[in-house]
């Protein structure tokens, strides 16, 4: 052991480092000709109320989402049209439209709206209200309050003009009682109230209220100056009320006094320089700027609480600015230069950086431990085994000097410091003469050092007071320590086998969580030590079990306010292992990490952790589950950070060291951000087949509510941009098509959507953006989406088709029906006319043919009796026929009487009594004519058979419906021989006509044989 005093408070060999107020610029990037601007000489720069940026140069508008440019020029056969080129102002009014001043053309103003690409003139002539065109002595044009106003000079006296609804001026005559001087110019400006500040070259200044009186009157005299002084540069009414002036032949600026009414100098700049030109944010800062001839001399910030700070940075990007344009000053600017836009990106002081610095040798910024000296300073190392003092309340950094072996080399293994409750910093160093050595410092100059036989990897304050200690080299054997801070001794850790649990690992880190199970990270795996078991348990990664660690390689272990213990890997991202589920969950670049490597793990004060990693440092929301990343865009030193490197202060300040120097800061400060911008559409577009090309659509954009795509154009597409102009680049971006997603779709930095042969319907297409760190914008774009279905496939089609078909059906059944009204006619027709006239005619025949037998010869008799029985016969015949034809008799109880009657007219003469059964038959239920005549004519059949070779005395006809089938049964008495005979005479003629009037109906015949005589017909039944 080396005991070591150095007497002095500290010792200035390497430099004393003083944090300025200024604010760091973050990043410059151009706009110019190569990104599509029209010309690389800037005029003015505004913002409508849509979020785009209108940039204005010598040669024409330009629209800036952050992503493209889209030019405005005079040409012809533009798409994007204004009137002329040279612009020399611009202003937004509250509907977004754009009015555009030129600098050799008084004679007109361009405006410019939302649902225009193509630029309207607005004469300045009688007819749009001006009062004399040629007089007008001055444009005022006031982007912050869309005003556009003329000062027009008719007859020796002033007149003010609004502009009124883009397309008229009214008028305000200046009433004062005073005449102006052919030699007088003028300039004017309006404060917020309504008030106007007219400057006359020759009177001087006075105020004119609303109502065109003059209220103040201000001389060249009580300014104490001459009539050379010349024409006000400035005249700016500021958000603070504050109301500035300066003249183009004098130098100073004056700001109005309102309760003396009179202009002040402004004691805050120097009084001998010229400014000529003003740029207000939204904070109401103000930007004044001197110039010598086109160039800028200085750039002061005049903040809203009148503290002056000089903003010469900006003109060492370029002394050539012509306009500013900035919403805060403090952060992101846009300057107008001769030579195209520069983006500016600014940040506040949010993040503090130490060593970080080009006179600081890179080596010497590679930092190790961080921790809490015992006067409230930081105590931070290098990878060189050199300290560092911080004094937070100074803002100072000194470097502690230590006693080193003449002609040591210490080499890069420093690794983390700790505080033991005594307030001494604890920390390690090695080199090749004076081998491993444990360091105690006291906070004030003395250092004392402690010999150890290993080469130290990490430390960690035991919950027994004593300082643990992990050792050994590659090629050496790893053991776990402790040094005994009563005894100043070192003792070695071995498990209740005596045995080195540490033997065949190599140690990188070393945590005692809040349960003393003292955390040993490897090169090979996690081990979990209860130093009063002497037991332990081995974690290592296992493809096959999902709940053990992602990755052997350890680099950091800490444990947050649940208990968790919190896991850095070396490639396999951050594990969390939770004591109750005995498991461990894991995140890596999947999730959102920046980098795999998780060198650093910190809890802040809101139990969220931070995470540093080789490619920048990020914010582990524990409720969201979600990162936020930040890199030197947010003002970290590099995105590189190192191990053993990271602390949190009892104020809660976070502390990362990384490859350049110390980052400090406040986690609620580094994450605030409140985005409030939208999204911009840049394009439309959507493929026409019928003219075999891609419309596009790129104004109007932000008043569309919905878009329509035909059956036949289902492409569509958009491009868009959020409105954060800080690093539209890494702006990131979901969507969600409601009606066909369920869940937000991210698309990284993708700014474009396609959809292709989207289903018929109406959708919401949702998009959001968010910034390189994630936070989400407040304001959400939303646009209609209505993909028509091709016509057939329509409502209208298929109820228009619908009732199409009812009325065919509808009039196919009316023309069927006509048609058997006609036919039923026709037939009741035919069946009277034959009843009565050929019935009559046969009727007659016989009543003749019997009268002639009584005075006929004998011989003629027979023959006589012949016709008469054949009349009589054709009169039977024909009464069947006109029957079947009779429309009136479609009934079955019809056939069913009919039946009957032949029945009776053939049975009962010879004897014979017939009984008809009918079951389940609707009686009321109409026959088809086919059906009707072919059943009757099957059973007449039948009985004429039975009358003529039966013998038998009873005859049945049993009628029947048995669900959907009808029978038919027709059987007699009669003995074996007759039926014999029946069957014989049913071999002939009668049989054939029987089966053939079946197959007309389609039914199936049977006849019976065997047991007697018996008919029987089955077919589909009609009732």
């Amino acid at each position: 052991m080396v005991r070591l005093k150095i007497i002095g408070i500290a010792v200035f060999s390497l430099l004393q480092f003083i944090v300025t107020g200024q604010a760091d610029i973050a990043d410059i990037t151009q706009i110019s000709r190569e990104h599509g601007l029209s010309d690389r000489r800037v005029k003015k720069i505004i913002k409508d109320r849509f979020g785009y940026l209108w940039i204005a140069t010598r040669n024409g508008l330009n629209r800036y989402d952050g992503i493209s440019v889209t030019a405005f020029d005079n040409k012809i056969r533009s798409h994007n049209r204004i009137n002329s080129k040279d612009i020399r102002n611009l202003c937004s009014t509250r509907d977004g439209s754009v009015i555009i001043q030129y600098e050799a053309n008084r004679r007109f103003l361009d405006i410019l709206t939302p649902r225009s690409s193509v630029a309207r003139r607005l004469f300045l002539n009688t007819e749009n209200g001006v009062l004399d065109e040629s007089e007008v002595e001055e444009i005022y044009l006031n982007d912050r309050t869309g005003t556009v106003a003329l000062l027009v000079e008719q007859d020796s006296q002033l007149y003010i003009q609004h502009l009124v609804d883009l397309n008229h001026f009214d008028t305000l005559k200046i009433d004062g009682g005073f005449v102006t001087r052919p030699s007088s110019t003028f300039v004017f400006a309006q404060k917020t109230d309504g008030i106007f500040w007219v400057n006359d070259s020759n009177l001087g200044l006075y105020r004119v209220n609303m109502s065109g009186q003059i209220e103040t009157v201000i001389t060249y005299d009580t300014l104490a100056l001459s009539t050379s002084a010349g024409l006000a540069n400035i005249m700016h009414h500021d958000e603070q009320g504050r109301f500035w002036l300066t003249f183009s032949n004098v130098p100073g600026i004056w700001e109005y006094n309102e309760a003396a009414e009179l202009f002040t100098p402004f004691v805050g700049l120097a009084e001998d320089e010229k400014y000529e030109s003003l740029w207000e944010d939204l904070g109401g800062n103000v930007l004044i700027a001197s110039k010598n001839g086109d160039q800028i001399r200085n750039l002061y910030l005049i903040g809203a609480d009148d503290q002056v700070i000089n903003y010469r940075h900006l003109v060492a990007i370029d002394p050539m600015i012509s306009e500013i344009f900035s919403e805060d000053f403090e952060k992101l600017l846009f300057l107008g230069t001769q030579s195209g836009v520069k983006k500016v990106n600014q940040y506040k002081k949010r993040v503090k950086r130490y060593l970080a610095s080009a006179s600081v040798s890179q080596s010497r910024a590679y930092l190790r431990g961080i921790t809490k000296g015992p006067d409230g300073s930081i105590i931070f190392s290098n990878a060189f085994s050199e300290w560092f003092k911080l004094d937070q309340n100074a803002d100072t950094l000194i470097e502690l000097t230590q006693d080193n072996t003449e002609d040591a080399i210490f080499c890069d293994c420093a690794k983390n410091l700790i505080t033991d409750p005594d307030g001494m910093v604890w920390g390690t160093r090695y080199s090749d003469i004076e081998r491993a050595q444990l360091i105690r410092y006291d906070g004030d100059t003395t250092f004392e050092y402690f010999s150890f036989t290993n080469k130290i990897q990490a430390l960690t304050l035991g919950a027994d007071g004593n300082i643990w200690l992990v050792s050994g080299d590659l090629g050496e054997e790893s053991i776990l320590s402790y040094f005994n801070r009563r005894t100043q001794s070192f003792h070695h850790y071995f498990d209740k086998n005596a045995s080195n649990p540490l033997a065949d690992f190599h140690t990188t880190y070393l945590f005692q969580a809040s349960d003393s199970t003292m955390w040993v990270g490897t090169t090979n795996g996690l081990l979990a030590i209860d130093v009063k078991e002497g037991t332990h348990t081995l974690h290592q990664q296992d493809e096959n079990d999902f709940d053990e660690i992602s990755g052997n390689y350890i680099l950091v272990i800490t444990e947050d306010g649940q208990g968790r213990i919190w896991v850095g890997t070396d490639g396999a991202g951050v594990n969390i292992w939770d004591p109750e589920q005995e498991d461990f969950e894991y995140y890596d670049t999947r999730d959102g990490l920046p980098a795999d490597n998780v060198c650093g793990i910190v809890e802040d004060e809101n139990g969220n952790m931070w995470l540093s990693t080789y490619n920048g440092l990020t914010h582990f929301d524990i409720d969201l589950k979600s990162f936020r990343n930040f890199g030197v865009q947010d003002g970290i030193s590099d995105r590189e950070f190192n191990r053993y490197s990271f602390y949190k202060d009892t104020t809660g300040l976070l502390f990362f060291g990384g490859v350049n120097g110390l980052n400090v800061f406040n986690s609620n400060e580094l994450l605030e951000r409140d985005l409030d911008v939208p999204i911009l559409l840049s394009e439309l577009s959507y493929y026409d087949k019928i003219e075999k090309a891609i419309v596009e659509q790129r104004v109007n954009l932000q008043n569309i509510d919905r878009v329509i795509l035909p059956a036949s154009n289902r492409f569509f597409q958009c491009v868009f941009a959020l409105a954060d102009y800080t690093y539209p680049n890494l702006n990131q971006y979901q969507y969600m098509l409601e009606g066909l997603d369920i869940g937000w779709n991210n698309l990284g930095t993708v700014n474009e959507l396609r959809f292709n042969n989207l289903p018929s319907g109406n959708y919401t297409l949702r998009i959001r953006g968010a910034d390189r760190n994630g936070n989400l914008s407040k304001q959400e774009f939303t646009l209609g989406i209505t993909v028509q279905d091709f016509f057939y496939r329509q409502e209208w089609f298929l109820i228009l088709a619908f009732c199409l078909i009812l009325a065919t059906v509808y009039l196919f059944h009316r023309i069927r029906l006509q048609q058997a009204i006609k036919m039923e006619r026709l037939r009741t027709k035919i069946s009277s006319d034959l009843h009565d006239d050929v019935g009559g005619l046969l009727s007659g025949l016989a009543m003749q043919t019997e009268l002639l037998e009584y005075t006929a010869k004998e011989s003629d008799k027979p023959k006589l009796k012949r016709i008469s029985e054949m009349s009589r016969n054709a009169m039977a015949q024909m009464r069947d026929v006109i029957w079947a034809t009779d429309a009136r008799k479609d009934r079955f109880e019809d056939l069913l009487v009919r039946m009957k009657e032949h029945a009776a007219e053939i049975l009962f003469p010879k004897g014979i009594s017939c009984y008809f059964k009918v079951h389940n038959i609707n009686l009321e239920r109409r026959i088809a004519v086919q059906v009707r005549q072919n059943l009757y004519l099957i059973f007449k059949e039948a009985v004429t058979n039975i009358a003529k070779h039966s013998n038998a005395t009873r005859a049945d006809v049993v009628l029947t419906r048995e669900g959907s089938r009808f029978e038919m049964r027709i059987f007699d008495n009669g003995d074996a021989k007759d039926h014999e005979e029946a069957r014989s005479s049913l071999n002939g003629s009668g049989l054939a006509n029987m089966e053939l009037r079946a197959q007309n109906i389609n039914a199936e015949l049977e006849i019976d044989k065997e047991n007697g005589f018996k008919i029987t017909i089955k077919m589909k039944a009609f009732a």
